[in-house]
């Protein structure tokens, strides 16, 4: 199956969280989820929301593809090694982000202008 998942991180005065939505392109099938988190940078909140939609995906069966969508800079092109990852926190959540895609056959990412991220 290919998917395509969505990711996003908010941090305000209210507090933090992250989010994910998932859609099976072959089946039209949806999922969505939101993490409250505690206090973190908001790249970490994006990394979250990523990892958190991969953990989703990679637990179902077939998965041949996945399309990550993020309105984060940082994160995609981190992910995609076009920047950089200078500080460790980041590291290590991209680390993460990186296993649970070696658990799929084929991914790619692609950075999207705010309002047209699903997560958010």
């Amino acid at each position: 199956m290919n998917y395509t998942l969505w990711f996003d991180g908010n941090k305000n005065s209210t507090g933090s969280s992250c989010s994910y939505h998932v859609m099976n392109n072959s089946t039209g099938e949806e999922s969505s989820n939101t993490v409250v988190t505690g206090d973190l940078t908001v790249p970490e909140l994006e990394y979250t929301g990523l990892i958190e939609g991969l953990k989703f995906i990679t637990a179902l069966n077939d998965v041949q593809s996945v399309k990550i969508i993020g309105d984060s800079k940082i994160v995609i092109n981190q992910l995609k090694r076009v920047w950089e990852c200078k500080a460790t926190n980041l590291r290590v959540l991209r680390s993460d982000a990186w296993n649970l895609l070696g658990k799929v056959k084929e991914w790619s990412a692609d950075w999207t202008p705010r309002e047209f991220n699903s997560a958010g």
